[in-house]
């Protein structure tokens, strides 16, 4: 990617914001010696949190890249009783093995006939053997000690092998090794060297077998070592276990040189330094150690990470060129590996901060196809930030649903937990526009089982089972309302019970709903809508006359229900069907030409049917002058068909002068096709009626309405 002008907010996908360096600042400055801490520059930026930054690709790559090798300084040569010459030789040992050696080796010299010799040379081999050497030299020392025993050195001999054992990765061999020198050394009443250094090696065996906890006491014991070499490697551990904590890990400058002193490489520590120094919100420090590691030529897997968190830092501070050419150059050299997808998406967060999505979402599409699963949960987890950014809901569900099912793998866990929830309520929102239930279908129903071990509050999954009502699939609402408690525990049955309870009558089970809604509707504080449910199960199992006593004291409230027409029409029906009293349909009549005026078209045809059918239960009770007016409702909002065809006919056949009906009265030929329809195959029913009362055969007269 070319250098360009990119805006001062920049990384949307992963929250970094570029351009909290004054641009141009000079770099810091990396020619000190390899044993010092780098030198800040002159000039310090502003203060910029280390949260603005991506996160680091160690924790992206594997942390086992910021492992440290173990601290295995010298062991105190020195061991109380041991007779002359081999004591002078022992503390020559201390400042150089090698030359001791040579002593050893040298038949003229009194040390190489003394008692314990060869046992202290094979002590020495071992102490300058290097690592592809140190198995067959610890052999050699244990074959010299099994030879010609020596107690006086036997704590020294078991830490040098304590020692190899520990450069070679043998940590529960190092700890039991250091756990027989420190056995011979109790007793003497007072701590020397040897204790120092067998404590010591106890620690770093389970620092480094994955025991911090428990090396955390010998660590703290050892700060105050009087050993200078023991006491610079505790104190660099310390700093070392709050880094591994994620705690500011301040001090790296000193302890690191102090450390050099006594013979440790430090430079693997490098890395960690910068990153601490990023913690503690000083970029520059971080730089510095950064440039000084690649100066020093390291693995090449080792370079391209600390060439990619010094892209992070150039990028933070405003140079968007320089940065994007070194992920150019990571990308290019390690295509196909981990760090050469991480680094496609560090470019693609900077396209699309200068505004090129089409050629972020391709970077992101080969990074998200990493057989490595932190990175490729990476790419989807910042191609679903930039998708809900952009308001594009379908991608970034399928994206954040990709990065979340990664789980802690996802380098960014907590933030896409974040962004799913927020495009979870975006979708939510969306479902109460027109059309919307469909679509908030499609994007929760298939990855339900998922979110629903995912995300936090159980509203989301609601809000799905009221949509599958809404289009009619109430069987698979049932199954979605029955999964919620499983998922969030019993502290969501109570938000559930209701719309499960709807659902089940939907699908049949009115008896089981209608013990429910009994069991809730005697509740004075339970929501009317209970009482709606046990109406609907009476309905259901053709008991009436229950239901238009609940009805009717529901639709007498002053509350929404009460008001519903689509709950009008429920206590018409009831009525109609056997359940009628004078009070139910005078407050029904009331309650329709109330509405009439001012109802809102989608409740018009339920207004208009719970109009027709108390027209009907009017008309049958001998009051046509109501019947016809609420007829007259029912015609002006019906749409087409027979039910208007009805209304029109018994409108047709009442006289609204007289009150009465008017059984002469015909039917006028230019009416509508359905009106006259209606009104033929009533004379024909009537003919029918006749015809059977000739020959003795009871019948009742035939209406419009059933």
């Amino acid at each position: 990617m070319k250098a360009r002008r990119i805006r001062h907010a920049a990384w949307i996908a992963s929250g970094l914001l570029v351009g909290s360096f004054a641009p141009g600042a000079a770099a810091p400055s990396a020619a000190e010696p390899a044993d010092s801490a780098p030198a800040t520059t002159a000039s310090q930026p502003a203060p910029v949190s280390h949260r603005s930054l991506p996160p680091d690709p160690y924790a992206i790559i594997g942390r086992s890249v910021l492992r440290t090798p173990p601290l295995a300084v010298g062991v105190s040569a020195r061991s109380h009783g041991t007779p002359e010459p081999l004591g002078s030789l022992l503390d020559e040992a201390n400042e150089d093995p090698g030359s001791a050696l040579a002593r050893l080796k040298d038949p003229e010299d009194p040390a190489a006939a003394a008692p314990g010799a060869e046992l202290v040379a094979a002590v020495l081999e071992l102490r300058v053997a290097a690592r592809p050497d140190l198995g067959e030299a610890q052999l050699r020392l244990r074959a010299a000690r099994d030879a010609a025993p020596f107690p006086a050195l036997d704590a020294w001999v078991d830490l040098e092998l304590a020692r190899a054992e520990l450069l070679v990765g043998l940590f529960p061999e190092t700890a039991a090794s250091a756990r027989r020198a420190l056995e011979s050394i109790e007793g003497r009443g007072y701590r020397d060297a040897l204790q120092e250094d067998g404590e010591l090696l106890q620690a770093e065996a389970l620092y480094l077998a994955g025991r911090p906890d428990l090396a955390r006491p010998f660590y703290r014991r050892l700060s105050s070592a009087r050993e200078l070499a023991v006491r610079a490697a505790a104190r660099l551990r310390r700093i070392d276990l709050a880094f591994d904590r994620g705690e500011p890990a301040d001090g790296y400058d000193e302890a690191l040189p102090d450390v050099a002193e006594h013979g440790i490489d430090v430079r693997p520590w490098w890395p960690r330094a910068a990153e601490a120094a990023i913690r503690a919100d000083q970029p520059s420090v971080a730089e510095a150690w950064l440039t000084k590691f690649l100066e020093e030529s390291p693995p090449s897997d080792l370079a391209a990470l600390a060439e990619l968190r010094l892209s992070d830092l150039l990028a933070l501070r405003g140079e968007i060129g320089p940065a994007s050419e070194r992920l150019e150059a990571i990308a290019a050299g390690n295509e196909g590996a981990p760090i050469g997808a991480l680094a496609d998406v560090r470019l693609a967060i900077l396209e699309f901060a200068s505004g090129e999505p089409d050629a972020a979402t391709d970077l992101l599409a080969t990074a998200g196809a990493s057989p490595h699963v932190p990175v490729a949960a990476y790419a989807h987890a910042v191609r679903g930030r930039a998708a809900l950014q952009r308001g594009h809901l379908d991608e970034a569900f399928r994206e954040l649903a990709r990065a979340s099912r990664a789980g802690t793998a996802n380098p960014q866990a907590s933030e896409t937990h974040a962004d799913l929830e927020r495009t979870v309520a975006s979708a939510v929102a969306a479902s109460y526009e027109k059309d919307g239930c469909p679509r908030l279908v499609l994007r929760l129903a298939v990855r339900r089982a998922h979110l629903m071990k995912v995300l936090d509050e159980p509203e989301p999954f609601l809000r799905l089972g009221a949509c599958f009502e809404q289009i009619g699939l109430d069987e698979t609402a049932r199954e979605v309302y029955r999964s919620i408690p499983r998922a969030f525990g019993p502290r969501v049955v109570g938000a559930v019970a209701l719309p499960l309870a709807r659902t089940s009558l939907a699908t049949g089970e009115s008896v089981a709903t209608r013990t429910r809604a009994l069991a809730q509707a005697v509740r004075p504080d339970s929501p009317s809508e209970w009482r709606l449910l046990l109406a609907k199960s009476s309905l259901a199992a053709g008991e009436p006359g229950p239901a238009a006593e609940v009805l009717t004291r529901l639709v007498g409230s002053d509350d929404a229900l009460g008001r519903d027409p689509r709950n009008l029409r429920l206590l018409a029906r009831a009525a109609l069907d056997g359940g009628s009293s004078p009070k139910s349909i005078d407050l029904l009549d009331r309650r329709i030409v109330a509405l009439a005026d001012g109802v809102r078209a989608v409740d018009a045809e339920s207004l208009a049917d719970a109009a027709l059918l108390t027209a009907t239960a009017r008309r049958r009770a001998g009051d046509a002058r109501r019947a016809r007016a609420l007829y007259a409702v029912a015609a002006e909002h019906l749409p087409q068909g027979w039910r208007l065809a009805e209304a029109e006919y018994w409108l047709a056949r009442l006289d609204d002068g007289a009150g009465r009906l008017d059984a002469g009265r015909a039917i006028e030929p230019g009416g509508r096709p359905e009106v006259a329809r209606m009104a033929r195959l009533v004379e024909q029913a009537r003919a029918v009626v006749r015809m059977r009362r000739l020959y003795g055969i009871s019948a009742p007269e035939p209406e419009a309405t059933p």
